[in-house]
């Protein structure tokens, strides 16, 4: 068999890039890639025979590993991405449209005005009008509360019309009324409600009564005062052989003191020490009264 020359393969490969390709392969990549591996293809399985059957047959093969059909070129790839992007963004808007539509047949159900409907629907200038105030006053947010914020602004200054001007059909509906709570102060200060110090002792301390407070230290006080041994042992004194008080001693005796643990005077103890001291004193000063006579 002859070989083919490499202008005849040129010219053989010019031709199905031009006639073929775009017919069958449109979206086949005119890169270097893919032709070696078009190239060894041919090589191996027509003996690098090449005509415009066995490149069909080359790339049918190959379909999977060519860039632009089985493998994204980096142009089909971003193309891909922002399409994906387009499309999820598309499907956001929808989404955000759905949850509108889904809202709004809510609140026509539920809530809105009788007196504003015609078959369950408003008219397109009450809907226009309403759609209009979300968009400019709700930052186009549409919940059932700013729906009933938009009804009853524009029925206060009478920019929707009612069929009917019955109250009960022009009143919202399945909505309960806020209750508002004053708080405790508030009462007190528009006057409906007193003081709790004013009313009760409840915030009130124990009470501290002043004899309670005193009465350690009265105690102490009328118990020395009250105090039998003290009173004796305050009265005891002695005298001279004469007779006469002797001041010296009287004096010392009475700086004689016995002690509780707590510092506190023991007036018993005190007593018994004074008389003792006395005693001796007493006895002392007799002895030797005797032996001078």
């Amino acid at each position: 068999m002859a070989t083919q020359t490499a202008e005849e393969r040129a010219q053989i490969i010019k031709y199905w890039m031009e006639y073929v390709r775009p017919v069958e392969f449109r979206q086949l990549a005119d890169i270097e890639s893919n032709g070696r591996k078009i190239a060894d293809y041919i090589d191996q399985k027509f003996s690098g025979l090449w005509s415009v059957g066995n490149i069909s047959i080359a790339v049918e093969m190959l379909k999977s590993q060519l860039q632009g059909l089985g493998i994204a070129t980096p142009e089909q790839l971003a193309k891909l991405q922002a399409k994906t992007a387009e499309q999820k963004e598309a499907e956001r808007l929808q989404q955000i449209e759905n949850q509108k539509v889904a809202t709004v047949e809510s609140w026509l159900k539920n809530h809105a005005p009788t007196g504003l409907l015609v078959d369950g629907k408003l008219t397109g200038s009450d809907a226009d009008k309403i759609w209009q105030f979300i968009k400019s006053r709700c930052n186009d947010n549409v919940t059932i509360d700013n729906l009933n914020s938009a009804v009853g602004i524009l029925t206060e200054s009478n920019a929707l019309t009612y069929f009917s001007r019955d109250p009960e059909a022009m009143m919202i509906r399945g909505i309960k009324p806020k209750v508002r709570f004053m708080s405790e102060q508030a009462m007190i200060d528009a006057g409906l409600k007193i003081p709790l110090t004013e009313r009760s002792h409840a915030r009130d301390t124990k009470i501290v009564n002043p004899i309670e407070a005193l009465r350690p230290i009265t105690k102490k006080v009328l118990g020395d005062m009250e105090s039998p041994d003290k009173t004796r042992a305050e009265q005891i004194s002695v005298t001279t052989r004469s007779g006469k008080l002797d001041h010296g001693f009287t004096a010392n005796l009475r700086k004689i003191f016995a002690h509780n643990p707590d510092k506190s005077i023991n007036w018993k103890e005190t007593l018994r020490l004074r008389t003792a001291a006395a005693n001796e004193y007493e006895s002392r000063r007799n002895r030797d009264g005797g032996q001078r006579g």
